[in-house]
């Protein structure tokens, strides 16, 4: 995509933000209905009602997350893995875990092409907030590669991976 048909794009999305909505909603009294830590390489799936804000944030550190709407294996705590177990209690499997959103996490493609993962740039105290627009199931996984400072395969990675696991605050406001 040229830089010009990008920056075109670009537009046409900003024009259909409702900024009066969201300044509006940064602004709302809210009240806490729900918060919880997420611990070190585990999922967890909660519900959020239209209207509600849900706020992630990384109290210890940075912490890669992957949020989402086969084991065998000794090492089964993998993102995928974490958010199936997590929506199972709601009747969900495997094959209702497809679409994530990796957040505090640094990807993209290489100039040749290859997928690459950079280590977590978010800081201590750092969040996003989500506003729901309709009745949510939200589901997130701690990646069990932590910041992926330490990323690595094998039983010597694993070791040292652990040592950048932090865990994940939610909080769900209502407005």
């Amino acid at each position: 995509m040229s830089s010009q048909a990008a920056e075109a794009s670009s537009e046409r999305f900003r024009n259909l933000v409702d900024k009066d909505l969201y300044a509006a909603v940064q602004q709302a009294p809210r009240v806490l209905i729900n918060e919880f830590t997420l611990p070190i390489r585990s999922g967890r799936a909660w519900e959020a009602a239209a209207g509600s804000i849900v706020k992630i944030n990384t109290p210890s550190g940075p912490q890669v997350e992957r949020k989402s709407i086969s084991g065998g294996a000794q090492y089964d705590f993998h993102c995928h893995s974490n958010l199936v177990r997590a929506v199972t209690p709601w009747g969900l499997n495997e094959t209702d875990v497809h679409h994530v959103i990796n957040i505090f996490q640094s990807t993209g493609l290489d100039d040749g092409g290859r997928y690459f993962m950079n280590p977590c740039p978010a800081e201590k105290g750092d969040s996003l907030e989500f506003l729901a627009s309709q009745d949510l199931l939200m589901a997130l996984s701690t990646c069990p590669g932590g910041d992926l400072s330490l990323w690595g395969f094998g039983s010597d990675s694993e070791e040292e991976m652990i040592k950048c696991c932090r865990p994940l605050k939610v909080q769900v406001y209502e407005l």
